[in-house]
């Protein structure tokens, strides 16, 4: 739903290819292991379809965000979780790279976590895929998760 003028946008559902169904002496943490197994399955399909969809949307339609009809900047909070202080460092000067970028600050940080308030003309989509490609242009391997108007950047540690 277009949250800006109550456009319904479209629907879709996915299914499981292959149930992981549970064992008959399975206990709580099992079910939990394999509910979660089957729900990131789902989750990560319909992700995708939805992500087809609405991009087909921006682009035919001319469907745009407020934040692009308005000209103003769109605010996001960044989050980089298992990052080293030199690569915060680093990744850095990749945020404020990025097309569309206003401004940004730290809002906190630790050792391994350091969050930003991060501004941008960008729209969430353009936003996500610089994250994408920015871990790639690091050699660094992550994943990028987006919900609402919150990223959150994870480093997959290698042993």
């Amino acid at each position: 739903m277009n949250v800006q003028t109550g456009q319904r946008l479209g629907n879709f559902e996915v299914e499981l290819p292959q149930p992981d169904n549970v064992k008959r002496d399975c206990n709580r943490e099992c079910i939990l292991e394999t509910v979660g197994k089957n729900a990131k399955v789902l989750a990560q399909d319909l992700g995708a379809v939805l992500t087809i969809k609405l991009s087909s949307l921006t682009k035919n339609k001319g469907f745009s965000s407020a934040a692009q009809k308005s000209g103003l900047p769109s605010a996001f909070a960044l989050v980089f979780n298992g990052f080293k202080s030199e690569e915060i460092t680093r990744i850095e000067e990749y945020i404020v790279a990025f097309s569309g970028y206003k401004t940004h600050r730290p809002v906190r940080s630790s050792m391994r976590q350091t969050e930003y308030w991060y501004e941008s003309e960008s729209d969430s989509a353009r936003l996500n895929r610089n994250l994408r490609q920015m871990l790639d242009h690091l050699g660094v391997k992550g994943r990028v998760t987006f919900a609402g108007s919150n990223f959150k950047v994870e480093k997959i540690g290698l042993r």
